[in-house]
């Protein structure tokens, strides 16, 4: 009975991790020791085709080395067993945070890179658990990342109807354009249609300017509902007329008469000199008519001395007929629109501190009427320059909106067969 007992006591039910520990060649000598040799064999050379969630079992075959690695070294131990307890400290503080939405949004990128490298090890949902995110925002910022070619661009393959990089960098380089710097952004957009380099609609120009930062460069206002001013139905029917003034030096000013045209805008003659006198604004108005050889129209002005004695009288003597109206006097209207002519000459062309002789006061001004006039599309006047409407051209052909449409269905084609690959998180 003494040796039946003792066989009984010689055999032992093993702890599954005894048999994997094996396995890995981790378990201890101490304990392999007192494993029979019968029993050890049978772990080594055991089938296990028939046991459930073989397949799983050989998907993480790849890791025993690791974990082997670690467990043969105790220091390899202790550290892995601390880099637990810190991650877990530091994922208690984060949510504890009452800012932990800002502070995830501020470091989108680099956890989304960290998720993309922890994704194989663990798989998304252990990879999500130490920033507590979900899925479903996970996939959001997966999707809204910027793509890594450039910053300012996100995946074009998924949002494939944003403007190629391409159309992009044309944008950047006509708003940085030397000449083109003084100009608003509809006068930029214009100008980049009108030499048929990109085909998009204003307002997409207006959304990349300011992704690209450089909106700031060009004057551009929301405008305001405001009421709607004079407005002549063609042109040399309304002309406005004023004097401004420029300090030439801390003693001298040099005051600056323009006559506009109501309907193109036109900067239509101007005449500059010391004093401001109604003589300056009579010979800048007979040379006006002459040039343009003009009969009956309304002449609307401001109640300034300037405008009255000499200039009264010729329009009282002119042998066709000049309706004179005093702004805001004689009609409700005011004289904005050379006001405004007089607001972007003082902002966008003369300098501010112009210390310099008349002859070079008289160049400035003469540039910035020519460009005014010749160069520069309005975006008033749907993309014609001053002199354009003033010959009363045609504005079907200035914006083509058939070449806008077929540029969206091109770029839509070109972003889908990109061969970027796919997006990742951009690196910091």
């Amino acid at each position: 009975m003494g040796n039946t007992k003792s066989l009984f006591q010689m055999k032992h039910t093993y702890h599954t991790n005894l048999a994997i520990a094996f396995n890995l060649g981790i378990l201890p000598k101490e304990i392999c020791c007192t494993v029979p040799a019968s029993t050890r064999h049978n772990w080594k050379t055991r089938g296990y085709n028939h046991l459930f969630g073989l397949d799983y079992a050989l998907d993480i075959q790849e890791s025993t080395d690791v974990l082997r690695t670690i467990a043969q070294n105790k220091r390899l131990l202790r550290i892995a067993r601390a880099l637990v307890i810190i991650a877990g400290m530091y994922r208690r503080l984060l949510l504890q945070a009452s800012d932990r939405k800002q502070i995830l949004l501020a470091h989108k990128n680099e956890i989304l890179n960290t998720i993309e490298q922890l994704v194989p090890l663990t798989g998304l949902k252990r990879a999500l658990t130490p920033f507590d995110l979900s899925p479903q925002l996970y996939h959001y910022w997966k999707r809204s990342v910027s793509c890594v070619h450039a910053p300012i661009f996100r995946c074009r393959k998924i949002f494939y109807n944003q403007l190629t990089p391409k159309e992009v960098y044309l944008i950047r380089d006509y708003l940085l354009h030397s000449d083109f710097l003084r100009w608003p952004l509809a006068s930029v957009y214009y100008r980049m249609i009108r030499d048929r380099a990109a085909f998009m609609s204003r307002s997409t120009f207006y959304l990349y300017a300011r992704m690209l930062g450089l909106s700031g460069l060009h004057r551009f206002r929301k405008p305001k509902k405001r009421k709607k001013g004079i407005r002549a139905l063609r042109p040399f029917e309304i002309l406005h007329v004023d004097v401004t003034e420029v300090r030439l030096n801390d003693v001298q000013k040099l005051y600056i008469s323009f006559i506009i045209d109501n309907f193109s805008r036109s900067i239509l003659g101007w005449k500059a000199g010391f004093n401001k006198s109604a003589s300056l604004t009579l010979n800048n108005l007979r040379e006006v008519i002459e040039r343009y050889n003009l009969k009956d129209f309304t002449l609307l002005s401001d109640d300034g001395s300037e405008n009255k004695g000499l200039v009264a009288d010729f329009i009282a003597g002119y042998k066709y007929r000049i309706n004179p109206v005093i702004a805001q006097i004689d009609t409700s209207f005011s004289n904005s629109v050379v006001e405004a002519v007089f607001k972007i000459f003082k902002s966008n062309y003369w300098p501010r501190d112009f210390a310099g002789q008349v002859n070079k006061a008289l160049e400035i001004i003469s540039e910035m009427v020519h460009d005014y006039n010749d160069i520069r599309p309005h975006g008033s006047l749907t993309g014609l320059t001053p002199i354009e409407a003033l010959m009363n051209e045609n504005t079907d052909s200035i914006v083509p909106t058939d070449q806008i449409r077929i540029a969206a269905t091109a770029r839509i084609t070109e972003n889908l067969n990109s061969n970027c690959t796919n997006c990742q998180p951009k690196s910091e």
